[in-house]
């Protein structure tokens, strides 16, 4: 008795440890701008200068952007499965949403700043886990009216930070892509490893019921048989 309630224990602990590693990443909020990051035209800012992200519609509206991109945003936000049907210009197949999208602003003495350019900044991002391949910038230009996919300059997951270069700001939200059914702009496969991905999950979990099951019916037929 004392071998199938170990066999149990363990065919249990296998299906919880897949779904966790198979877990995709929660969409969460920007964290803060690190203040000792910031650059603004390769020069560091002073203390009235501060860089944040905001949800508000109003901060979107002061910072330039339009309705028609706000509108978007506010679309994506509340049904991230819609990101690659909603924004238009870029290739976003096979991406996902990390975070969701926020205004990203300088303020210098409180007041917003339009039209800042060439910002280089990091900040924390709360959910960013190794899971998470290909990790990127989706940014919206306001001075450019474009939307477009940046590198970052570093990603550390230790930290949970991102470090990411500017021409001109405002809307941002950081994504990732899994799946090795979606190339890369030159060409290769993307990660194979398919972050959060519900069938690769299934086939270990359905092994762990049947594997269950099996156990089950030999405690059945044992108990009968005595």
């Amino acid at each position: 008795m004392k071998k199938l309630l170990t066999t149990i224990s363990l065919a249990l602990t296998l299906c919880l440890s897949l779904t966790t590693v198979f877990a995709a990443p929660s969409i969460n909020k920007n964290g803060a701008v690190k203040k000792d990051s910031i650059l603004i035209n390769g020069e560091k800012v002073d203390a009235n200068t501060t860089v944040a992200f905001d949800s508000k519609k109003e901060t979107y509206s002061a910072a330039g952007v339009s309705d028609e991109i706000i509108d978007v945003i506010e679309k994506v936000n509340a049904n991230p499965s819609q990101l690659a049907s909603l924004i238009k210009g870029v290739d976003l197949s096979g991406y996902s949403l990390l975070t969701e999208f926020q205004d990203l602003s300088v303020y210098v003495n409180g007041e917003l700043k339009q039209k800042v350019k060439n910002v280089t900044l990091t900040w924390e991002v709360p959910n960013l886990v190794k899971t998470a391949k290909n990790v990127k910038v989706l940014h919206y230009s306001t001075v450019r009216n474009t939307w477009e996919i940046l590198t970052p300059k570093s990603v550390d997951f230790d930290n949970k930070t991102i470090t990411q270069e500017f021409k001109d700001l405002s809307p941002v939200a950081v994504i990732y892509q899994a799946g090795d059914a979606n190339a890369n702009k030159n060409g290769t496969k993307a990660n194979s490893t398919k972050t959060g991905d519900s069938t690769n999950v299934m086939p270990f979990v359905a092994l762990g019921v049947v594997a269950l099951a099996g156990i089950g019916f030999c405690v059945v037929r044992r108990k009968k048989s005595m």
